[in-house]
């Protein structure tokens, strides 16, 4: 999977776009709900805090112009494998402005709002396959948690 990620990242970086790569808790102990909200701080951070970040950065390296480097909040793409490209996925279903382009590779997709990734427990892992799936009123509660994060 590192090798996806470099690759990707030379791909990007070599066509003259900014790559940016960032982390998130993991599940176990964390839940889907988590990495969603570390997702949106990732994307809140971009939006509001990187380009002053950015610029601080380039002036003191020596670079005068106030655009040496800037990201465009409204230009962004997401990629990733694996859990990766899970948050990749979340990302274009919960940040605004939503991303311009997703790549997924060996993504999970499909039905997946099941008990395991929206609730934090050890043992949830032990349980059978029909233990697992959420109850049309549990879906509900986690479909309205999040329209409404």
């Amino acid at each position: 999977m590192i090798s996806d990620l470099r690759t990707l990242q030379e791909r990007v970086t070599e066509a003259g776009y900014a790559f940016i790569s960032a982390d998130y808790r993991l599940m176990p102990p964390s839940t889907a709900h988590d990495i969603i909200d570390d997702i949106k701080d990732a994307f809140r951070f971009i939006r509001e805090d990187l380009n002053s970040q950015l610029s601080a950065a380039m002036y003191s390296a020596g670079c005068r112009s106030a655009s040496c480097y800037l990201v465009d909040p409204n230009a962004i793409a997401v990629a990733g494998s694996s859990a990766g490209g899970q948050c990749a996925l979340y990302a274009a279903m919960h940040v605004s402005p939503k991303p311009k382009a997703m790549v997924l590779m060996y993504s999970m997709g499909g039905d997946y709002l099941v008990r395991v990734h929206v609730t934090c427990t050890a043992t949830q892992y032990l349980c059978t396959p029909q233990d697992t799936t959420i109850s049309d009123r549990e879906d509900g509660a986690v479909l309205q948690r999040s329209r409404d994060a």
